[in-house]
């Protein structure tokens, strides 16, 4: 379970570590270090997503490190929550961000298979609906055990994209 406390209200989200364990240890991880406290929302396109977890509110900071992808048969969907990540012509590897995460509002279907999924939300969809660029995301709690430790670790860092 996770929660999003926004300054809409809260979102409520299932996680699914054994679908995308990497995810799920990263996305805890930075929650515990409080490294979403008082972001934003930067981006927010109607009918498709919004996304948050800019590092230092720079959507364009390249991550320090990226995420191997976990694609799974899971079909993007409202209330779906996934990991942001760059163009295929910029990053084939189609590896994840490791910060940034967006919330889907539509149906994308060009995102199956493409994009990592690592959480459904379970209760807050009347704020998620609402949701606009620059709402700040007060904190972000996760309460599940992981099945792998934080990925932060031996993962590609942008000065060793591997």
């Amino acid at each position: 379970t996770a929660v999003i406390y926004t300054e809409l209200g809260e979102i409520h989200f299932e996680l699914f570590p054994e679908v995308a364990p990497w995810h799920v240890a990263n996305f805890k991880y930075r929650a515990d270090k409080g490294l979403y406290k008082n972001s934003k929302f930067h981006i927010f396109e109607p009918n498709y997503l919004v996304q948050g977890g800019a590092e230092n509110g720079d959507e364009k900071h390249q991550p320090v490190y990226w995420l191997p992808p976990e694609f799974s048969e899971m079909k993007h969907e409202p209330g779906i929550l996934g990991m942001a990540r760059q163009p295929d012509s910029i990053n084939p590897q189609r590896r994840s961000h490791g910060s940034q995460f967006h919330l889907i509002l539509g149906y994308p279907a060009h995102m199956d298979s493409h994009y990592t999924i690592f959480g459904k939300l379970t209760k807050g969809m009347d704020v998620l609906q609402r949701l606009r660029r620059n709402d700040i995301i007060y904190d972000i709690k996760v309460f599940v055990r992981p099945l792998k430790k934080s990925p932060a670790k031996g993962l590609p860092r942008r000065d060793n994209p591997q």
